[in-house]
């Protein structure tokens, strides 16, 4: 009875002898787990608590807003142009969430102009720029042309 080889493109090689047959059985299997690996969603990366709150913040706002208008999750999603469960995330403060999600979010609301009032007043900046602008500059050294 000859043995069976799985061959890396999936098809059965009865010709391959044991150490071909093994090494592409291990080919096939790193080239299985890698593709299911790439294929798993992206990670997030840990948020800070002070941050969750916020964010879950406003997605609890977003959801009043929402509830205001009267307006489906159903119909907010499709209006927005996401799944309902994206929406659903939003509104929990999921921070894997994309951005540019909560702008049409913003936007179907009729609260985009708000988007102006996040970093419009960047009073440290401008305290550390102007900080820079009075410092004087460094005196040449003799000699340097």
């Amino acid at each position: 009875m000859s043995r069976l080889a799985l061959a890396h493109d999936g098809s059965m090689d009865r010709s391959a002898g044991r150490a071909g047959a093994l090494e592409r059985n291990i080919l096939w299997t790193l080239s299985h787990f890698s593709y299911k690996v790439c294929a798993m969603g992206r990670s997030t990366r840990p948020v800070f608590p002070r941050a969750q709150a916020k964010l879950t913040a406003l997605g609890e706002r977003l959801r009043d807003a929402r509830l205001r208008r009267r307006v489906s999750q159903e119909a907010m999603a499709a209006r927005v142009g996401i799944a309902r469960g994206t929406l659903r995330r939003l509104e929990q403060g999921d921070p894997a969430v994309n951005l540019s999600t909560l702008v049409r979010v913003l936007a179907v609301l009729g609260l985009d102009a708000d988007l102006e009032r996040i970093v419009g007043d960047d009073a440290i900046g401008r305290r550390l720029q102007d900080l820079e602008l009075t410092q004087r500059p460094h005196p040449r050294k003799r000699g340097a042309v």
